[in-house]
């Protein structure tokens, strides 16, 4: 599925499946099927529902011709992972123009007629479908269909279902109240007052929010926007308000939208939309919503702790907290997940199952899932005092994290991205990194120089690269012996690589058990674990005489003993720090490899005249020079090879690159307010609002969708900006990509200038500075063929490897990675780092 990112569809020689009609005799080329060739054939679908105005089709389409079991037994999983297209026709029964609402699960890529779509709805979310305007007769439909075994399983004979919805739009403005998000009521007190609800805009008209109605005198209602919620002709957007009751709470929530369409002036109302509230005991689990750092309402299940338990001395003492991370398409809100601690009620700890926005947590619990938990966590102040909580306090610092699956390997990667929080940790049957779980190996062949660069950008997903974070934190593995969804292997090697590391884990393989099993979370061996380090009589474990640091990307990395690593000397490369603290001595003799710039925290250290020996240069720096606070920081510098200098300045954060604007494309999604897309002319604008049904499917994200011409912006989110043609290109003096005379592709690398003639097809995608710690995502094209593209590399799917630019080329489209021209990083200053590669 990743490799599809890049293209990589072999029948792009033939000019595309679109351009292809039926011929059950002809053959194309194929290295999976008997005698290298496949052909046209046919396949039936049931209909689920067929009445005038609404439509589900199932099919279920596979290939037995293939020996699937001789090739998984020579190439393993890889082997299962194919691609072929399918056609198929919907009729419009209509005596005139209708607006369709189109949505087809577990697929990635499609053709409507002449139009393209990339994005799809490929993990079954149903949360933002396409709105298409189609006139009366048939219409072809083209599937490209993509086998991932994560996503299908690794079965025998491979077979994908596609889950075709096709239905004919009621009206203007869609509320969509089955993706209405409330909190839960909590001995009759709102756990929380922020709600949001799918709006989705079906006219051919921009829609204006005026006020979210309420139907009942006793509920107030606000928006949370300070400016015009506006919705684009097609798109799809999360809405956020905050509820009060006036007394005593209502059973429902009852509402209707106001909106304006289009210029006029007449305000319209949705029909009214009633939810039905949930009312719950405090201390069983329940759902919290709160704000996600990207500005959009998210949800947890949170449970307190038993009050009746004596669990300190002091009854408002704060206690630790359990951070659960589900797995992958599961739904936490579900009583079967959301249950699955009922047997450890007596634990003097807190409970956070946080949903991670989607339920595949967005992109796997890493740079958006992981903020999701976070912002969880910290919601928790708030909900003590909606409640009016008087038992023990919460100590958001110190978590007891595990995870069962997708979330085993969000455990690991929160141990190795998140150390200083971590009290003790529990994966459950997880995965090591996505390349380790299925290899990449039937991906298209590419130069080993750009094998290793989209290698490199995957590289703070490598769990089994970072172990040298961990050491010191006790954690407790636990596989199914029978697990053919995550086979042991992975369990059983980071075991293995924990004792290279000098550290241990406790290792439990229960021989007769799967995948999930009922009591999984808390099987005797785990209810001891938890409730030993969770006791309030045990001490967190203290910073180790010596440890060290490993960091992939310094934007996904927190801190270490008080130590965090900003800036790499090479961006690309790992980079490492040994620390060797001698507290008593006021010494701390530090290595360095591949490090450009750290920051330390005194406070709580220990420390206060020091002497810092770094890579044998020595420092003495009175640690209380930059204050005492818990945000005042020593940061160390070292350019190039000259020596190691300290300040207490954060001025170098509006010149350089700073961590969150790091990490390749992905470093985008670590947004602080909702995404600005930006376009010029109708074919930008519809790839902007590819982009934003993408983002709102697959991460829940809120876009304001500018309309070209009439952009105005009332917040400084990362902006996406959608350009085409050599007069669109960015225009930046000191930035290493440009265009040159119309007709180059240039990039300033080092002391020269690497150019390439434009062609027809070419297209880019890169990062851009931008103010206040904010991003800009650039998507540019030559053309509409190079612009969609670059658009397809969007860090809309975890595993796919983008690097910080990428140019390509029109062979992309079926030749994939191999099609690159050039890729790389940046550095810290915003040039053209060593790693790059240039075709």
């Amino acid at each position: 599925m990743a490799e599809a990112s890049w293209g990589a569809d072999p029948l792009e020689l033939y000019g595309g499946f679109r351009s292809l009609s039926y011929k059950k005799e002809r053959k194309f080329r194929s290295s999976l099927a008997y005698n290298g060739t496949t052909s046209w054939f046919n396949f039936s679908a049931v209909c689920i529902i067929d009445d005038p105005i609404k439509l589900r089709v199932i099919s279920h389409i596979g290939f037995p011709n293939v020996d699937w079991i001789l090739l998984q037994n020579v190439y393993g999983w890889a082997a299962h992972q194919y691609q072929a297209w399918a056609r198929g026709t919907l009729n419009v029964h209509s005596q005139s123009r209708e607006f369709v609402i189109l949505n087809i699960q577990n697929i990635l890529e499609l053709w409507v007629d002449d139009e393209h779509y990339f994005g799809g709805d490929y993990y079954g979310y149903e949360r933002a479908p396409i709105v298409l305007s189609l006139n009366p007769g048939p219409h072809r439909i083209d599937v490209r269909l993509i086998y991932d075994v994560r996503l299908m399983g690794g079965i025998s004979n491979p077979t994908m279902t596609l889950i075709l919805d096709a239905e004919i739009s009621a009206g203007d403005l869609a509320v969509v109240a089955d993706h209405l998000l409330a909190p839960d009521v909590v001995d009759d007190k709102l756990s929380s007052h922020l709600v949001s609800v799918t709006l989705r805009n079906e006219s051919p008209y921009w829609l204006t929010v005026q006020c979210v109605e309420s139907m009942t005198s006793s509920l107030q209602i606000s928006l949370r926007e300070r400016s015009p919620f506006r919705l684009a002709p097609g798109q799809s957007r999360p809405l956020a308000f905050e509820i009060h009751f006036n007394g005593p709470l209502e059973k429902d929530l009852s509402f209707r939208i106001a909106y304006l369409k289009g210029s006029e002036r007449a305000i319209l109302k949705s029909s009214p939309i009633t939810h039905k509230l949930s009312h719950i005991s405090r201390l069983d689990p329940h759902r919290i919503t709160f704000s996600h750092p990207s500005g959009i309402v998210s949800y947890a299940i949170v449970r307190a702790p038993n009050y009746q338990l004596n669990c300190s001395q002091r009854r408002s003492a704060s206690l630790p907290l359990i951070l659960s991370l589900h797995g992958a398409g599961v739904d936490i809100a579900k009583s079967e997940f959301s249950h699955v601690f009922d047997n450890l009620s007596d634990i003097c700890a807190w409970l956070v199952m946080p949903s991670g926005v989607t339920t595949w947590s967005g992109d796997d619990w890493h740079a958006w899932g992981l903020a999701d938990a976070e912002a969880a966590i910290g919601a928790l102040s708030s909900w003590i005092v909606s409640v009016s909580w008087n038992g023990s306090g919460v100590d958001v610092s110190r978590w007891l994290v595990n995870g069962h699956s997708n979330g085993g390997q969000g455990t690991w990667h929160v141990l190795t991205h998140r150390p200083d929080n971590i009290v003790a940790a529990a994966p459950l049957s997880g995965y090591t990194s996505i390349e380790n779980y299925v290899p990449y190996q039937f991906w298209h062949a590419a130069d080993p120089r750009l094998m290793a660069l989209i290698s490199s950008a995957l590289s703070s997903y490598k769990h089994e690269r970072l172990l040298a974070n961990l050491k010191g934190i006790p954690i407790m593995q636990q596989h199914g012996g029978q697990d053919d969804n995550v086979p042991a292997y992975h369990s059983r090697l980071m075991r293995q690589l924990l004792e290279e590391h000098r550290w241990f884990s406790s290792y439990i393989e229960l021989s007769r058990e799967g995948h999930w099993f009922e009591g999984i979370m808390t099987t005797p061996a785990l209810k001891e674990f938890y409730q030993h380090y969770l006791h309030p009589s045990h001490t967190s474990h203290l910073s180790p005489g010596n440890f060290s640091i490993t960091v992939a990307d310094p934007g996904d990395m927190g801190s270490r003993h008080g130590f965090r690593v900003e800036q790499l000397q090479t961006i690309g490369k790992f980079g490492h720090i040994k620390v060797d603290l001698r507290l008593v001595d006021q010494l701390l003799i530090i290595r360095t490899t591949n490090i450009r710039r750290f920051r330390f925290t005194p406070k709580g250290s220990g420390l206060e005249e020091a002497e810092f020996i770094i890579d044998d240069q020595s420092l003495h720096i009175n640690t209380g020079l930059c204050g005492d606070g818990g945000d005042s920081y020593l940061w160390f510098l070292r350019k190039d090879n000259s020596p190691w200098t300290f300040s207490c300045s954060p001025n170098w954060t509006s010149r350089e690159r700073r961590p969150r604007q790091m990490g390749g494309l992905h470093a985008i999604m670590r947004a602080r307010q909702r995404f600005r897309i930006s376009s010029h002319s109708p074919t930008t604008y519809k790839i902007g609002l590819q982009i934003s049904r993408n983002l709102f499917q697959y991460f829940g994200a809120d876009t304001e969708l500018g309309e070209f011409g009439f952009e105005t912006w009332t917040e400084n989110g990362n902006l996406i900006r959608v350009a085409m043609g050599v007069d669109r290109f960015p225009k930046l003096n000191t930035y290493p990509l440009r265009l040159r005379e119309g007709k180059y592709f240039s990039i300033q690398f080092e002391k020269r200038e690497i150019m390439y003639l434009l062609e027809e097809g070419m297209g880019a995608i890169f990062l851009l500075p931008s103010g206040n710690d904010t991003l800009e995502l650039v998507i540019w094209g030559f053309d509409e063929d190079g612009l969609r593209r670059a658009s397809r590399l969007f860090p809309t799917l975890t595993g796919v490897g983008q690097p910080d630019f990428i140019f390509l080329s029109r062979e992309c489209s079926y030749n994939g990675l191999d099609g690159i021209l050039a890729a790389g990083f940046f550095g810290n200053e915003w040039e053209i780092s060593t790693e790059s590669y240039f075709k």
